[in-house]
């Protein structure tokens, strides 16, 4: 298992160097400056291409352009191959609304079918699971802004830390949650003393990313006359915060929050009841029972229920409270330019 998880460590950190990063340094070059630059980035490997692009400008190579366009490629489609081509793409297009069109009848007659049955005993334990995860959400949550807000603020008041914050941040997110399943299970099961501290734990790795990088982009759409007024001042650090900090980055927290209890509901399904060494370690909550009904029993009417929970529950939860907070953000802590 730490074999496997060093190895996906070091295919991420590959990725990063030579692909993700070069496209970051590369993607500066467009940037609309409205507000000042963050510290630059750099990229040793895209440093090596403009090396050798210098390299290879100063050889002759043949026109690969004037072959490429030479008949017959030069008239690839006729009149008879476009008109296939089109008859082609409206069949695909009728073929994939009649799948569409067959998984929603079939959705909504499994659904009658569910509901013309008497529920089972289970189905009044939702509620209840449902309060038991979204509290898990919540203290998940909590955790999250509890360091990923003085990161942020750090990278604010300290551009070079941006270099430092980015790659980890980046390597972190990318390493998938069920990678460190048994690490945390141990480290839960062990040391904290439940299953319940393991699915919390396994809920912030689904949250806490969307939050770093959205206040880190909060901060950095910071002004910086703002910034420089504030030193000038020589105002505290807490009137920093509350004066400039919080309220600058507030709608990005808001667009974080939306994004990582997005993440935390599809973390939550794979938290709440885990398989270690062929031991079911699980707790209460709607995940776990939604895992149950798949993996266990088998119970469609119960895997139908608990579904609509989550997505009614997601519904109210975004409609009445993420909605109203996002509008709040943008009517009244917008940074005008």
């Amino acid at each position: 298992t730490l074999l496997g998880l060093f190895f996906l460590i070091g295919i991420i950190i590959f990725f990063n160097l030579f692909v993700w990063r070069p496209l970051a340094v590369w993607g500066e070059r467009f940037r609309y400056e409205f507000v000042s630059p963050p510290a630059p980035l750099h990229s040793f490997a895209l440093q090596w291409y403009w090396k050798l692009r210098d390299v290879l400008r100063g050889i002759r190579w043949p026109s690969v352009l004037q072959s490429l366009t030479a008949p017959p490629f030069k008239k690839a489609f006729h009149d008879g191959e476009s008109r296939s081509l089109r008859i082609f793409l409206k069949g695909l297009a009728a073929f994939g609304l009649a799948l569409i069109f067959y998984a929603v009848v079939r959705s909504l007659f499994q659904m009658v079918n569910a509901f013309s049955k008497p529920l089972p005993p289970d189905a009044y334990k939702i509620p209840y699971a449902i309060f038991a995860s979204f509290s898990r959400l919540t203290i998940a949550y909590f955790i999250a802004l509890l360091w990923t807000l003085p990161v942020a603020y750090w990278v604010g008041k300290n551009p070079r830390a941006l270099r430092i914050v980015t790659p980890i941040a980046e390597i972190g997110a990318a390493i998938p949650a069920p990678a460190l399943f048994p690490f945390i299970i141990l480290f839960a099961i062990h040391v904290i003393g439940g299953m319940n501290g393991a699915a919390i734990l396994l809920i912030l790795t689904g949250m806490q990313w969307y939050l770093l990088f959205n206040l880190i982009g909060g901060v950095q759409n910071i002004p910086a006359d703002l910034k420089e007024a504030a030193t000038a001042l020589g105002i505290s650090r807490w009137q920093y915060w509350k004066q400039l900090y919080l309220p600058a980055v507030f709608p990005s927290l808001v667009t974080g929050s939306i994004t990582a209890w997005g993440g935390g509901w599809n973390a939550l399904i794979v938290s709440e009841y885990v398989v270690y060494r062929h031991q079911i370690h699980s707790v209460v909550g709607i995940g776990a029972m939604l895992d149950r009904a798949t993996y266990e029993t088998g119970d469609e009417q119960m895997i139908l229920l608990t579904l609509l929970a989550m997505i009614l529950t997601i519904t109210l939860l975004n409609r009445f409270f993420w909605r109203r907070v996002y509008l709040y953000a943008i009517g009244h802590f917008k940074l005008e330019y």
